[in-house]
């Protein structure tokens, strides 16, 4: 009796183990990941918007901006160049990661859907590092916001360690990417992230 309570109990704690547990602590991790994008979403929305005169500034550090802009072209492994209509910015993603914000198809049904007045969409942004990335197309929009460094006369977007670049890639109108960011930026079903394929 003693034995097939033991058998029992085992079966029981594998189970636990296998379809609460682990599935739980991954579920802990990609809310606290994507709690963090939306916070980062939201506090770069109140960094001012890179103009012309701040890349002429001095000093090695220039302070945290934000761009909106097109890819215009790719240099070595890791440095891009965004044009924003104004100007040229580099921006170095050797550490970054990218979002790449579901689009909304245009049109006058969809239009509540834009707006954010309907469900959270079913696709949430997809997330990949820029080592991972091979080509993107010239034209891709783009939102960055980071720090922003003087380096040998020009002004470049780089990560640091402990703040890291935001890089958006998105379709739509640029002036709704932080409401769409915050509002898709959640997994949809959190107990199913990689931790539940062990």
């Amino acid at each position: 009796m003693t034995g097939e309570f033991g058998s029992i109990f085992l079966v029981f704690a594998v189970a636990f183990l296998f379809f609460g547990l682990i599935p739980g602590i991954g579920a802990f991790f990609v809310r606290s990941r994507w709690r963090l994008f939306r916070r980062r979403i939201t506090e770069s929305s109140l960094y001012p918007f890179l103009s012309y005169s701040d890349l002429s500034r001095r000093g090695d550090f220039l302070g945290r901006y934000r761009v909106f802009g097109y890819l215009e072209a790719i240099q070595g492994e890791n440095s891009i160049w965004v044009n924003n209509g104004s100007f040229t910015v580099e921006a170095d993603l050797s550490q970054a990661k990218l979002y790449f914000l579901p689009s909304f198809s245009a049109g006058i049904r969809t239009l509540p859907v834009e707006r954010l007045q309907e469900e959270i969409p079913d696709d949430q942004p997809a997330l990949v590092s820029w080592n991972l990335i091979y080509s993107l197309p010239a034209g891709t929009q783009m939102f960055i916001a980071g720090q922003l460094f003087s380096e040998a006369g020009r002004a470049v977007f780089r990560s640091r360690s402990r703040d890291p670049l935001l890089v958006v890639l998105y379709d739509g109108e640029r002036n709704t990417i932080v409401q769409r960011a915050v509002w898709g930026g959640r997994q949809r079903n959190e107990y199913w992230n990689q931790s539940t394929l062990a």
